[in-house]
């Protein structure tokens, strides 16, 4: 696509635009000709069976890993192939399937170190993370969001993993990211934190976030998101609306084996 083209595709709200994605691990190849665009503020799930190349995906996305082939644009700009602090500089946050919080750190610590990352990026930061003053006022304002306030002073490594998948998206959110990879939220989490952590996403997509999901928890996957993506042996098997999905047999036998 011509960059014209992507600046009008950018200008209709195309936020994130994946084109024929392909990765190879020796000779295995485990993420097969993918794409798939993202509108502004959509809340799209990304789902498929294990092994289906969801993580991969959203790795060669961030930037964890560098596509075999493909292209993979954000916003217009063609960023394949950039190391995962650039492609955050542009306002893509993402979490982890095993949580990556700093454990010897409180709560309120781990929140204020991308501040101060973002503060120190220099050229590449984004304007308004250059004006950024004191980040503690926002910090304590994420923690309210995610309920974690009353453990501010707390041990991260003393947090249950619900609260642990909570922090790690408060650190994403200090950030202030216009686009968020959430890799399995939701497993192993407590129901009622499962429930609060939903309601976090739809309050945070009601202020006009736009959101990626990959899970394998399907009933709150099908209420959450909007429109499904559904991933098999590393290609692209269908996408459209929940109730589409739901009655859609190739999604049954992928998944079932029928």
């Amino acid at each position: 696509m011509s960059p014209n083209a992507n600046a009008r595709a950018s200008a209709k709200g195309t936020v994130l635009e994946v084109k024929k994605l392909v990765k190879e691990f020796g000779g295995v190849r485990a993420v097969n000709g993918v794409s798939f665009t993202i509108q502004k503020n959509e809340l799209v799930g990304l789902i498929g069976p294990n092994g289906s190349g969801k993580t991969t995906t959203i790795n060669m996305i961030s930037g964890v890993l560098k596509p075999t082939s493909g292209e993979i644009w954000l916003r217009g700009e063609r960023i394949d192939g950039l190391p995962p602090y650039a492609i955050a500089q542009r306002r893509l946050g993402r979490t982890f399937q095993v949580t990556q919080v700093f454990r010897r750190m409180t709560v309120l610590e781990n929140l204020l170190v991308p501040a101060f990352a973002r503060a120190g990026a220099g050229a590449g930061a984004s304007v308004s993370a250059q004006r950024d003053g004191d980040p503690r006022p926002r910090a304590l304002e994420i923690l309210r969001l995610l309920r974690l306030d009353h453990l501010k002073n707390e041990y991260a490594g003393n947090l249950s993993g619900g609260q642990q998948k909570l922090l790690e998206l408060g650190r994403v959110l200090m950030l202030d990211p216009e686009i968020i990879l959430l890799d399995e939220p939701f497993a192993g989490v407590h129901p009622k934190l499962k429930v609060q952590l939903h309601e976090v996403i739809r309050a945070m997509h009601q202020e006009g976030r736009t959101f990626l999901i990959v899970s394998h928890d399907l009933q709150t996957v099908f209420h959450l998101c909007r429109r499904l993506i559904v991933l098999a042996e590393g290609t692209k098997l269908c996408e459209g609306l929940p109730h589409e999905i739901r009655d859609d047999e190739r999604v049954a036998e992928v998944y079932l084996g029928r």
